[in-house]
């Protein structure tokens, strides 16, 4: 199922093509891929065991690259509309700002991952979209529906965001240009290229606009980079990510201020391992991210309320997979740190990390049960277990029922907790 989507831009905003350079350097002559075999999609945000579309116990959506190449949207986060049960409410054009919910929930319990690691912003919800992607990057977005505690830990309370990149299976080389009404400037280029057994996939991107209306200008760039190389026994994965956004937030959060401005940058590493041994696969990954925020509430008058906050959130993450007799064990673990600095919050800083352990089997054919718990804890509120149990059916090639059980939980943003203006108080008293 999908539902309609709509780009929130004035309707005088007309986009026009400039220049599209884009060819393979696969040719007739030079015809070289990755081979690509097609089988039945993998969904690895459902559960933490790989599992068939089929097979699958959750209710999830999956936007595949084939509908993204289709989708008349210009960012991830439009992207995300396609999906029913996913609501978006966005500030600004072209990824500016957004907020995205499920199920009905808030911004705050909904879990955004790339390539499985979460990238929720410590600070506030406001910031989870601040990602380094654009969409020439996303391969496909796979997109859990309800509690996911189970599998993750915390904050995938109404569902969970997993945007799959892409990892350079292809040689290509694409540039494009366009402007618009309002000083539009839109430009970008990929390059993706493997060579022997090193994959690589580099995006670089820039977008400007004088806005549409008074104080909505915004200027974006990014890049990302992704290394996947084959090994022995497995393969290596390196991603790096900026993006760096400065524009005028009229009335974002307030009706009463139209002069507001905020500059905020996001840089994103991640390296990590997935190794096979006969019936084994042991994938250890550490990731960075850290996230500025720079808002002035009147920028004629900055003086007057000015905050900066930066975030630093790192850790280290672990999964083994054992193919066992009996069916698909598998148990993994996390630790971690979530820091910030601020002129409004103050400085801060607490240590989260759990253990997780899934079994997924089929007691009779067409049969799948999956069933698991993660006990996490956090320095400030201690240890706690989120238990869960999916079952599937499968009566027929397109027919199948599922249910799930479980337990989910989010932690408090430091802005809950720490937050003081003339209009609202944070309580550090609030637990998960």
């Amino acid at each position: 199922m999908r539902k309609g989507f709509s780009l929130i831009i004035s309707k005088q905003v007309t986009k026009v093509s400039v220049c599209v350079v884009a060819f393979c350097l696969c040719s007739l002559g030079y015809a070289q891929e990755f081979p690509v075999y097609e089988h039945e999609p993998i969904v690895v945000t459902a559960t933490r065991v790989p599992t068939t579309f089929s097979q699958v116990g959750r209710s999830i959506v999956v936007i595949t690259r084939a509908e993204i190449e289709t989708a008349h949207v210009q960012s991830v986060q439009e992207l995300l509309q396609y999906a029913s049960g996913v609501d978006l409410r966005q500030r600004g054009a072209y990824g500016t700002q957004a907020d995205v919910t499920i199920r009905g929930g808030t911004f705050e319990q909904t879990l955004i991952l790339i390539d499985g690691i979460k990238m929720n912003d410590p600070q506030a919800g406001h910031h989870n979209l601040d990602l380094p992607l654009q969409l020439d990057d996303v391969e496909r977005i796979e997109i859990l529906k309800g509690h996911g505690s189970r599998l993750y830990g915390p904050n995938a309370f109404g569902g969970v965001i997993n945007i799959i990149t892409r990892s350079g299976k292809r040689k290509i080389i694409s540039l494009n240009s366009s402007l618009g009404e309002f000083g539009l400037f839109d430009t970008g280029l990929l390059l993706s290229y493997f060579w022997r057994d090193f994959r690589h996939y580099l995006s670089i991107s820039g977008k400007r606009s004088k806005g549409y209306r008074h104080n909505t200008d915004f200027g974006i760039y990014h890049g990302y980079y992704r290394l996947v190389a084959k090994l022995s026994s497995g393969e290596c994965e390196i991603s790096i990510g900026y993006i760096d956004k400065k524009f005028g937030a009229n009335s974002f959060y307030s009706n009463l201020f139209q002069n507001q401005r905020e500059h905020t940058k996001s840089r994103f590493f991640r390296a990590g391992l997935n190794l096979v041994n006969n019936r084994i696969l042991f994938s250890p990954r550490v990731y960075w991210r850290r996230h500025v925020d720079d808002f002035i509430l009147d920028y004629e008058v900055p003086e007057w309320y000015h905050n900066h906050h930066e975030t630093d959130v790192y850790g280290f993450e672990f999964q083994s997979t054992f193919d066992l007799r009996w069916g698909v064990s598998t148990f993994g673990g996390e630790i971690g740190n979530e820091i910030i600095r601020s002129s409004n919050l103050g400085d801060h800083s607490r240590t989260r990390g759990g253990f997780f352990f899934e079994h997924q089997f089929q007691p009779v054919a067409n049969l799948v049960f999956t069933l698991g718990a993660n006990a996490y804890c956090y320095s400030d509120w201690g240890w706690s277990v989120w238990p869960g149990v999916d079952l599937s059916f499968l009566f027929a090639e397109n027919l199948r029922a599922h249910g799930s059980v479980g337990r989910s939980f989010r932690v408090p943003t430091y802005t809950e907790l720490y937050y003081d203006s003339p209009a609202n108080k944070g309580n550090p008293q609030l637990k998960p």
